[in-house]
């Protein structure tokens, strides 16, 4: 039998036998195989970090987000928009008059013709190249918007146009105790505000992309109080007349003025035009009754007739509050400027081939008095 010995806790241990070198070989060769499953340890967890990293890039990838250097390309996959935007070239001889665009579907391409008005006429009178760049997009308030344009860092823009209003007012149909001035009570912004506040200094996509996929979980399986992005819920409905919005929705503008002014941009501010006839009803607007031409939305997809066009007309009254205390912003009221009428409207917002032509009428001689000189009106 080996001789026996205590250890530090009292119980009987075995004696190393051998003589010194062969104890100390067989230390090391101890110590050299736990180095090894360390690091074998160490290597497995690096190969299935970086399985779990490239397959989260994979997710994105298929979302229009690149592969290398998907960490500062994610928001593609939120606002494919500025994708388009960003792999525009630019023109480095500085020759060409850019717009930029910033706003809701009133604004997108998808439900009018503003854009390319606006590019047309522009063209015509000025005696330079125009290149009209729309980030406008369906659904998206003023907090989309300042995160659009911050993305946009480094482009030059000789015009930022803003028209919001509608798409903010959802934002007001919740309790109050659930309402968040970053607008977190709805998924898409829980989602994008903590891309938005870690963005820069992101690299790893695989910790964002779990949180994302967890949000929404959560909201698909009902699991979490959030407002839907695209029909407020009927049980808070009631809620929307608390318009709550009116201090986030200043608060997101104003820092586009900001910005705008640090990048030495013009910035062109505009009230947001609605027309809700007298005799607006939902069974109305569904039989085609009202004074619409196609009666494209109807406006419960934002909260109540009288919520909503109360919000707007907080809107409106923080929009012309905070042009009229920045005499560097340009300003057009499209509210009071735009008649209301089926010739011009489809629905409360959306604009008609007429209403999309006024609506560039209106904006048109402030726009080309701050770019510069123009050649005589054909009409």
């Amino acid at each position: 039998m080996k001789p026996v010995r205590s250890d530090k806790t009292g119980q009987p241990a075995l004696l190393e036998t051998g003589s010194p070198l062969e104890r100390h070989d067989r230390r090391e060769s101890a110590r050299r195989r736990r180095l090894i499953r360390l690091l074998g340890l160490g290597v497995l967890l690096l190969l299935l970090c970086g399985l779990m990293e490239l397959g989260a890039r994979v997710y994105w990838h298929t979302r229009g987000v690149p592969l290398w250097g998907a960490g500062g390309k994610l928001h593609w996959a939120f606002y494919p928009e500025l994708g388009e935007i960003e792999r525009t070239p630019i023109d480095p001889q500085g020759d060409t008059v850019e717009i930029l665009m910033l706003g809701g579907s009133a604004l997108s391409s998808r439900y009018g013709n503003i854009e390319y008005i606006l590019h047309e006429e522009l063209s015509r009178r000025l005696s330079r190249r125009v290149r009209v760049h729309n980030a406008a997009a369906p659904a998206h308030t003023t907090l989309d918007s300042l995160y659009k344009y911050r993305h946009l860092e480094g482009r030059r823009f000789d015009l930022v146009l803003v028209y919001h209003g509608i798409n903010d007012a959802r934002a007001n149909n919740c309790p109050p105790e659930l309402f968040r001035d970053d607008y977190s009570h709805y998924a898409w912004y829980s989602l994008i505000n903590d891309y938005e506040r870690y963005a820069a200094g992101r690299w790893l996509v695989f910790p964002y992309t779990l949180e994302f996929l967890a949000i929404k979980a959560a909201d698909r399986l009902g699991l979490a109080d959030y407002v839907p992005i695209h029909q407020p819920r009927p049980e808070w409905l009631e809620f929307g007349c608390d318009v709550k919005t009116e201090r986030p929705f200043r608060t997101n503008l104003d820092a586009i003025v900001n910005l705008a002014r640090q990048r030495n941009q013009r910035l062109l501010l505009m009230t947001y035009a609605y027309y809700l006839p007298a005799d607006y009803s939902e069974q109305r607007f569904k039989t085609l009754e009202l004074d619409y031409t196609t009666h494209a939305f109807p406006v419960e997809l934002w909260g109540t007739p009288a919520c909503v066009t109360a919000a707007l007309e907080a809107h409106n009254r923080a929009i012309a509050a905070l042009a009229g205390e920045n005499p560097d912003v340009l300003f057009v009221d499209q509210n009071a400027e735009m008649p209301k009428d089926a010739k011009d409207f489809n629905d409360i917002c959306h604009f008609t081939h007429d209403g999309c032509r006024r609506f560039v009428d209106n904006l048109l001689e402030i726009v080309l008095g701050a770019l510069g000189p123009t050649t005589p009106s054909a009409h």
